[in-house]
């Protein structure tokens, strides 16, 4: 939204996006580094350094890599994300389902209690 600042919430979840994305990205190229020969191949804290320091060249935000994450990773591990996708009250789609109901009653002029929309999440949840 044009001149709110973003919730810490939201800036925690853009960061962990970026974290994730960055890690996925330094994932693959160690899986590359490994099939080079063993002189010649770069490891993990290198691979994380590169990609700490080309990611803050070009956005100018400081995200620190775990090499210990990264090994677990590249091992066939689970992100945390991954590994508590079970916990989860909602599916995402089930979420889209709910934002999308939503924005269609707001958008016909409906007004919806908190109670009523708790209604709607309820019966979602239990389909």
């Amino acid at each position: 939204m044009v001149g709110r600042a973003k919730s810490m919430a939201a800036k925690a979840a853009y960061s962990k996006q970026e974290h994730d994305y960055l890690m996925a990205h330094a994932v693959k190229a160690y899986k590359a580094e490994l099939e080079k020969p063993y002189r010649g191949r770069h490891g993990l804290r290198t691979i994380c350094k590169d990609f700490e320091q080309l990611y803050y060249e070009e956005m100018g935000v400081c995200i620190p890599l775990s090499f210990a994450t990264l090994g677990q990773l590249a091992d066939g591990g689970n992100t945390h994300a991954k590994s508590n996708e079970h916990r989860r009250w909602l599916t995402l789609i089930e979420e889209e389902v709910i934002a999308t109901f939503s924005i269609e009653i707001g958008a016909h002029g409906f007004g919806l209690s908190h109670h009523r929309l708790k209604e709607h999440v309820d019966h979602i949840a239990h389909a």
